[in-house]
């Protein structure tokens, strides 16, 4: 198959929509939602320091990008028609791709200061994004790059072990479907409350008589954490290809150090309504407060507060916040499972 298959064209880019990423900023962080999310809704109301530190990737996001990235260049490698690529090559295309990632983000932050934009780029299909240490001018030391290169090439290595490219092999290529089909196509979305509901999985599978929703996990991320992931998911897949329930399959893909075995999950049906019953009040909710900021530019602090959590806070990308800066001088302990999923800032 030459093309991948394409999604309809996208809303408008001022359309409010909300996507498992989304949600869960907002629930993280409220103040965090309107600085990544909210710019488009309420352009020049939010200073432009949140709108390009909101385009950064989290440091701790990049072993799973760089594995995510792999496995997605190796299955559009086979979708158009060539043969997977070898291990070895996968595992050098960690090395190179860590090093598109430093160098573009050196050459985004200049274009930054230089110009007050930048230009997007990609590697073939995949977006690159700035990494945010690079952009605050805290560089990765040797010990921490090679770390990054291991820790993503173990995560592959576990991918290539369970057998996924003979597993997929055995599904026609029509039947495979990525979230994200080419560089200037639309991203997997349906409506929903008459809001664009966005999907970014990282491969569905299409069988004879049920559709395979794939996810990737290299983190401590909770089961149930991504089981709701996995969800949101099987909402798109029944609204868009009108899916029965009863033949969605989740399949979340342990590739982390604590690896789970692999394990096909049936969609429930109730946990569905109830996510976009839950998603729907959101939307109402941030359209509430999106016309409130649009009529009093002045609100949009008090309307979206941030986290009161320092923990969560002390990691944030949003440097220039005011809430960042006072807890910087704190001495902080984090919480029992205080590791968010960090997949959820890779979209």
């Amino acid at each position: 198959m030459d093309v991948l298959p394409q999604w309809p064209d996208w809303p408008t880019s001022r359309s409010l929509s909300i996507s498992y990423s989304s949600a869960g900023m907002f629930d993280r962080c409220e103040r965090s939602w309107i600085n990544r999310y909210g710019f488009p809704q309420v352009g020049g109301i939010i200073p432009f320091a949140y709108g390009a530190q909101g385009k950064l990737l989290p440091y701790q996001a990049l072993v799973g990008t760089l594995t995510d990235n792999v496995i997605e260049l190796a299955i559009r490698r086979r979708l158009s028609g060539k043969e997977w690529p070898s291990g070895d090559q996968m595992m050098r295309g960690v090395s190179f791709l860590l090093q598109e990632y430093i160098t573009f983000s050196h050459s985004w932050r200049d274009q930054i200061a230089d110009f007050g934009r930048a230009e997007d780029k990609y590697y073939h299909e995949i977006r690159l994004r700035p990494v945010d240490r690079i952009f605050f001018n805290e560089p990765f030391s040797k010990d921490e790059l090679n770390g990054f290169t291991a820790s993503a090439a173990a995560c592959l290595r576990k991918w290539l072990d369970a057998e996924f490219p003979d597993e997929l092999d055995a599904i026609d290529l029509e039947g495979w479907w990525l979230s994200k089909p080419g560089m200037n196509s639309a991203p997997a979305w349906y409506w929903l409350a008459g809001h664009p509901a966005y999907a970014s999985f990282d491969l569905i599978v299409k069988a004879k008589d049920e559709t395979i929703i794939y996810d990737w996990k290299t983190g401590k991320v909770r089961l149930a954490d991504v089981l709701t992931q996995l969800h949101a998911y099987a909402a798109f897949a029944a609204a868009y290809w009108g899916d029965p329930l009863d033949q969605i399959r989740l399949v979340p893909v342990w590739l982390g150090e604590e690896s789970l075995p692999v394990t096909l999950y049936r969609a429930n049906e109730s946990r569905i309504k109830e996510l976009q019953q839950e998603w729907t009040h959101r939307i109402a909710v941030l359209r509430e407060r999106i016309e409130r900021i649009r009529q009093d530019r002045r609100l949009w602090m008090e309307l979206f507060p941030a986290t009161t959590d320092a923990w969560k806070c002390k990691g944030c990308q949003f440097r220039a916040c005011p809430t960042y800066q006072k807890v910087q001088s704190l001495s902080v302990t984090p919480p029992p499972d205080s590791e968010p999923d960090w997949s959820m800032y890779n979209d």
